[in-house]
């Protein structure tokens, strides 16, 4: 989260909107962190797909299911 979502310009103008502008500005900011959020969740989706696929996979067992996800994880941490 940013350190400063709100100056005095900002908090003036909401203080001087009526329901249907506050509606939009809400509606705005919704959409804003809904997408940042999308963003930064892309990569969990093959996570949880990879971890699927190796418990799903015969001889795979737990031990290395967490040696895989630790690789990947050092990995991420050097890109």
């Amino acid at each position: 989260m940013k350190e400063d979502l709100i100056n005095r310009k900002i908090y003036k103008k909401v203080k001087k909107m009526d329901r249907q502008e506050i509606e939009n500005f809400l509606a705005t900011i919704y959409s804003e962190g809904f997408k940042d959020g999308a963003e930064s969740a892309e990569g969990a989706d093959f996570k949880i797909k990879l971890v699927q696929v190796l418990q799903n996979t015969k001889g795979v067992g737990e031990k290395t299911t967490n040696k895989i996800l630790e690789t990947l994880k050092k990995m991420e941490g050097e890109s």
